[in-house]
């Protein structure tokens, strides 16, 4: 029997084992293959009319899906080379050399991944035009593209997964070195202890883990921030992995000691194996659990940070963009103009109102940071009248009341972000007029957008009586603004009207708005969902591996039990406990740490993402659940026969 024949034989026999380590590895290739593809398609990049926005978005995925992948072949390979320790024993006490088995080990995993990369390649040629077509759909573009296969993302696939195919292969031959044969015939029975676990630990784990925490969601302009950002960060992230590794080490064993210690649960059914089996194997799963733990995450944080973005979008613009046009009056025939061009199309007019406002050189003496729009080279701000203000409201459906008296004003700051925000209360503000200057007291602030937020200028309100008093000493100008329905879909209006109004007008429109949204947001979620299901099968399958490899190992006890008299029922419930707890614990922790993250994340940016988070996590734990099954499943077959 030749060594071709030995390396088939053993893939045709191994091929179940490798099933889902092989589907997850041509996943993998289909989704760098679709970035490597979009990244060339002339007519995408003509589409979204920023090629290098694309560019950047898409190399960087590839980037990192190419060192994810590296990084999980190799480590899957790993534990395909080590499962197979008693295997490659007996090969070397039939007299075959290293050299030989090595080369093996090497065929199987390259031919192996070969194969993948010939299929994940078709299968991503034959879906290359369906994700281009999903991608314009989300960004809500023309969908109609035609099938075309990259030369350039075929050759760049398969360099980058020859090489790492190449690399894992050849890992797996030197690993063969590495044993001696007393080690390869044991290699069952190490690590089968019952750990001690040590309180230090356990509570240094849980300190870590909620220091971390602390720091992340305290406001980055607070005292704790300020001056010490890098030892922040390494706390945060020091303190997450390390003390997520504490707790799978030594917490985990207090937990599993705690049940064995309740006698009757211990004593029902075969818990008394389970547990047992769970307490011999928890420390030296403590590396994975932790790897499982914080790539469960990562993909929930980039898939829920990305939706979010999206998700805002889609919902808020409305309220940060209230009227659909919004200009600089520069004459009364350009007004006519315009309205007449709105009123000739298909939108018809809900509201218009002209805004009196001054723009004045002002000085801010407010707590907090300063408003985004007010900076030391743009120290201006808007006046804005309170009976301006109040139509304004009631036209935006805001509704909100205002008294103001003499030299008291109210900031209009749509910041929400709860780490960067202004105080305005008891703050002042100095205005510069000619001949003279005045101070204004601030009673408040008012966080819903009566006018367009894209006007990117810092706007108070004033009492009627005090705006009368400027605009003696200073001239006001003015914006005409309008709300028409349908304004998300007003681009050939928009079109007109852009040849109609002078640069120095300033259009805004709110379909710009919605446009640039929709294509930046688009291409994020597009990047982060698919990222983080490949993250995702990585995930799963590392976790599927590690528990098929320890059913190979129980096999021979659980034919005692069989023979002992136990059901293959109470097996099977008695599997279903350990693979739960396994699957389970760092999907909680996981899911946690993402929590805890885009918390920080909403802090800081003022945004509500409780849906997107809640729909994050609830398809991540149903694909989750699903390799949880796949689990269960293998592994009873295996040892429950």
């Amino acid at each position: 029997m030749t060594l071709f024949s030995i390396t088939k034989k053993n893939m045709q026999s191994n091929f179940k084992s490798y099933v889902l380590y092989f589907a997850s590895m041509i996943f993998s290739i289909v989704i760098y293959f679709t970035f490597e593809s979009l990244h060339y398609n002339d007519y995408l990049v003509k589409q979204i009319g920023a090629s290098k926005q694309i560019s950047d978005v898409f190399t960087a995925s590839s980037v990192i899906l190419m060192i994810f992948v590296g990084i999980f072949i190799w480590y899957s390979n790993s534990f395909f080379t080590k499962k197979r320790k008693k295997e490659i024993a007996l090969y070397s006490l039939l007299g075959v050399p290293k050299r030989k088995i090595g080369a093996m080990l090497f065929y199987e995993n390259f031919v192996l991944g070969i194969i993948a990369l010939v299929i994940g390649i078709g299968i991503g040629a034959l879906l290359s035009k369906v994700f281009s077509m999903l991608l314009l759909r989300v960004m809500q573009l023309p969908t109609a593209i035609s099938f075309s296969v990259s030369i350039e993302a075929v050759l760049h696939t398969i360099l980058v997964f020859a090489v790492i195919i190449l690399i894992t292969s050849s890992h797996g031959y030197s690993i063969i070195y590495k044993f001696k044969l007393i080690e390869l015939l044991q290699a069952e029975k190490q690590g089968e202890h019952i750990p001690r676990g040590s309180v230090f630990t356990a509570l240094l784990g849980i300190i870590l883990l909620t220091s971390s925490y602390w720091v992340a969601l305290q406001p980055i302009f607070s005292s704790i921030w300020v001056s010490h950002k890098i030892r922040n960060m390494c706390i945060v992230l020091g303190g997450s992995i390390i003390g997520t590794y504490l707790i799978f080490r030594s917490f985990t064993v207090f937990l599993l000691i705690g049940l064995q210690k309740n006698k009757k649960y211990y004593y029902r059914g075969i818990n008394v194996v389970g547990l047992s089996q769970l307490l011999s194997r928890i420390q030296t799963n403590a590396k994975i659990l932790t790897a499982i733990t914080l790539l469960s995450a990562v993909t929930l944080c980039g898939i829920g940070a990305s939706y979010s973005i999206y998700y805002k979008n889609k919902t808020m613009l409305d309220k940060i963009e209230p009227f659909s046009f919004m200009y600089v009056t520069t004459g009364t025939q350009v007004d006519q103009q315009i309205e007449n061009t709105i009123k000739q199309s298909k939108h018809t007019i809900e509201d218009k109102i002209t805004i009196p406002l001054v723009k004045i050189k002002a000085d801010l003496h407010v707590s907090g940071m300063m408003p985004p729009d007010f900076t030391e080279n743009r120290q201006y701000l808007n006046l804005l009248a309170e009976s301006t203000f109040v139509t304004l409201s009631g036209i935006t459906k805001k509704d909100i009341k205002v008294s103001l008296q003499g030299t008291e004003a109210i900031a209009l700051d749509s910041n929400k972000s709860n780490t960067l925000k202004t105080e305005y209360m008891n703050g002042k503000v100095k205005l510069y007029l000619p001949n003279n200057n005045y101070t204004l007291q601030f009673v408040g602030k008012i966080q819903d957008n009566v006018i367009n937020d894209s006007l990117h200028e810092f706007t108070i309100v004033v009492s009627d009586e005090f705006f009368s008093t400027v605009i003696k000493k200073q001239e006001p100008y003015t914006l005409q603004a309008y709300k028409v329905i349908d304004d998300k879909n007003t681009k050939e209006l928009t079109k007109s009207l852009q040849s109609i109004v002078p640069n120095e007008a300033n259009l805004i429109a709110k379909y710009n708005a919605y446009r640039g949204g929709v294509e930046a947001s688009g291409l994020v979620i597009f990047a982060g969902v698919f990222l983080g299901l490949v993250f995702l099968a990585a995930t799963g399958s590392m976790i599927y591996f590690k528990q098929l490899t320890e059913a190979i190992i129980d096999e021979d006890k659980y034919i005692i039990l069989r023979i002992l008299g136990v059901s293959k029922q109470a097996i099977f419930k008695s599997i279903v406990k350990q693979v739960t707890f396994i699957f389970i614990f760092p999907l909680c922790i996981g899911i946690l740490h993402s929590v805890i993250a885009l918390k920080a994340l909403s802090n800081t940016l003022g945004m509500d993402i409780f849906v997107p988070v809640l729909t994050a996590i609830g398809v991540y734990t149903f694909i989750y659940f699903i390799y949880y099954l796949f689990t269960i499943k293998s592994y009873n077959n295996i040892v429950n026969k």
